[in-house]
Formats: structure tokens, C-alpha cells, sequence
């Protein structure tokens, strides 16, 4: 069909405990929600000629621990195991991307947003100027947290991103990708009530824009 619409709804729900002194104690009551929708289009002769928009959201926690309750989401991320990457967005920085060798070094890592939460879109443009040839990718994302940490902002960010790639045959093509990432105010707090300084090592004003330009040539074998 040229109508595409896909999505998920998670809500964790339980309880935390600690062990403090010998006893263990409820560390915290645990209720998060996060949802995703997304639409597609596609208007040309190929499954690559499509406009998509894509909404992703999760709830947060204002005050971390403090109140014996987390209302953030969690997931793989939170206990040391590779969970929770939204790899899919269509984003290179702001979210993590399936084709860099380290999908943790983005913005938003996880989609908790280190317990913050989120409210954020993509929206990306396809087209296969040779049909299963050669295509153009043009998208861009934006993103805020649901809770303003101290001395900061709700704006994470906002991307913008392109790349263009050649495909050779079935599973082998060759791709040039660029992104650049405008970080929000977000990026003014050193806050690090969930154990992470938001800002790293940095003690004042946002950190320089980041960007990437990269190629890759892929080729899956069976």
C-alpha cells in the first residue's frame, strides 16, 4: 500500500528495593509510559520513494528518587545491557544511527533520555532518482525533554541530515552520509541527579555543535 502507519505503547510498571543497613527497603515505585507513531508515504514507483514522520514520547521524573517514585522509562539500558536505541528515526546524532560503529555516542543514547523523558519528531524524505539504483535522503529531527533540568532548558536539539547511495546489486551498496546537530538549551545544566552530568565535563555554556560526514560501504553475504 502508499499508506504506512506503525507504532508501540509500553508502560513499565513495578517496584524497586534497596538494601540499606542489612534490610531492604522499597528504593521506589516504578510507572513510565513511552509510545511511538509513524506514518509513511509512498508517492513514486519504489519502496523508497516515500515522506515519513515519526513521533516518539516518553514520560519523565522531576525529582529522581526523591519521592520513593520514578515515572521515567526503563529499559535494557538501565541495568548495563544494549537496549532501548531508537535506531530507526532516520537520525544521526540527535538519536543513534544502525550504520556508525558506536551507536552510543549520540544525543539521546536511550528513551529515557537519561530519565528526563521525551517528546520528539523526525521527518525524512526519500527518493530513487535511478529506480533501486541510486537514491537521495533528506530529514531532519527535534527534541525536547519533558522535565527543564536546573539551569537549563527543555531543548535537547534539532538535526538536519542528507545522503545519497548507489546500490551495485542485492545487499551491496556504497553511501556518503552527512548530519549536523544545533544542541538546545538543554545543554546549559550540569545537572546529574541520574548519576550523568548532562553537560560531561564541561562547567559552562553549551558544547560546540557536533557533526558527521562518513562513508560506508556495505555488503551482506548469507
Amino acid at each position: 500500500d502508499r499508506f504506512r502507519l506503525t507504532g508501540f505503547f509500553n508502560y513499565n510498571l513495578g517496584k524497586a528495593d534497596a538494601k540499606k543497613g542489612g534490610n531492604w527497603e522499597r528504593g521506589a515505585d516504578i510507572g513510565g509510559l513511552a509510545a511511538n507513531t509513524r506514518f509513511a508515504y509512498r508517492y513514486g514507483q519504489t519502496e523508497k520513494d516515500f515522506i515519513s514522520v515519526d513521533y516518539i514520547f516518553a514520560t519523565g521524573d522531576d525529582n529522581a528518587l526523591d519521592d520513593k517514585k520514578y515515572t521515567g522509562v526503563v529499559t535494557g539500558n538501565t541495568w548495563g545491557a544494549p537496549a532501548g536505541i531508537f535506531i530507526g528515526s532516520g537520525a544521526y546524532i540527535l538519536f543513534p544511527h544502525g550504520n556508525v560503529v558506536n551507536r552510543f555516542t549520540p544525543a539521546i543514547a536511550d528513551l529515557s533520555n537519561m530519565g528526563y523523558g521525551l517528546s520528539a519528531f523526525t521527518v525524512n524524505a526519500s527518493k530513487d532518482f535511478i529506480p533501486h539504483k541510486l537514491n537521495g535522503k533528506l530529514g531532519m529531527a527535534y527534541a525536547n525533554s519533558m522535565v527543564k533540568p536546573a539551569g537549563g532548558g527543555t531543548h535537547v536539539g534539532t538535526e538536519a541530515n542528507a545522503a545519497v547511495s548507489y546500490s551495485f546489486g542485492p545487499f551491496m551498496s556504497l553511501e556518503l552520509h552527512g548530519a549536523y546537530l544545533w544542541l538546545g538549551d538543554f545543554y546549559k545544566s550540569n545537572e546529574s541527579k541520574y548519576s550523568f552530568d548532562i553537560n560531561g565535563t564541561a562547567e559552562t555554556g553549551i558544547p560546540l555543535n557536533p557533526w558527521t560526514v562518513f562513508i560506508v560501504f556495505k555488503w551482506l553475504m548469507f
